[in-house]
């Protein structure tokens, strides 16, 4: 496992999934549609790199202590008037803001590098060696410039309810 990115929705991990890559497996959000922990379990043991805003709700950092966590720190006002935006955009309703509180609490307990969101750009060869994949600067340059979002709003939940039962 070459390490985690997360942080609260429209913080840039589809974006981190698709820069990285192109230079190691990447995925971007997993854990949707995964019908048991096992299939998580199994992923984590290939040499990747798992880019999930959902990380929060597994056991990856007991599980996992050794393997470098990237969290992506972004204000909750930006986040929830992103999501507004995006959801205004598809036709959905808006999120709760109270999910998004409680994720927010659960990502401030995670160890790991913390980045500011608006300093992603300038960080990312720290981001670089923290991980520990080699830095080009024509290619991060590169990549800077490419606007990569999410584009629908996953359905399957049903991954969520294999890691908090309850709700």
């Amino acid at each position: 496992m070459i390490g985690f990115i997360t942080g609260l929705p429209r913080s840039r991990t589809k974006w981190f999934a698709e820069y990285f890559n192109s230079l190691v497996t990447a995925y971007h959000e997993p854990l949707n549609g995964m019908t048991a922990k096992q299939q998580f379990y199994d992923l984590v043991k290939s040499k990747c790199l798992i880019s999930d805003s959902g990380l929060y709700i597994t056991d990856f950092q007991q599980r996992y202590p050794d393997v470098p966590t990237v969290i992506i720190e972004r204000d909750l006002s930006e986040v929830y008037s992103s999501l507004c935006n995006f959801m205004d955009s598809i036709g959905y309703l808006h999120p709760g803001l109270d999910f998004l509180l409680s994720q927010k609490k659960e990502l401030d307990k995670l160890k790991g590098l913390r980045v500011p969101y608006s300093q992603i750009n300038e960080k990312l060869e720290s981001i670089h060696k923290y991980l520990k994949i080699p830095f080009e600067q024509d290619y991060s340059d590169r990549m800077i410039a490419v606007n990569v979002q999410v584009s629908e709003v996953t359905r399957n939940i049903r991954s969520y309810h294999l890691w908090v039962p309850n709700n």
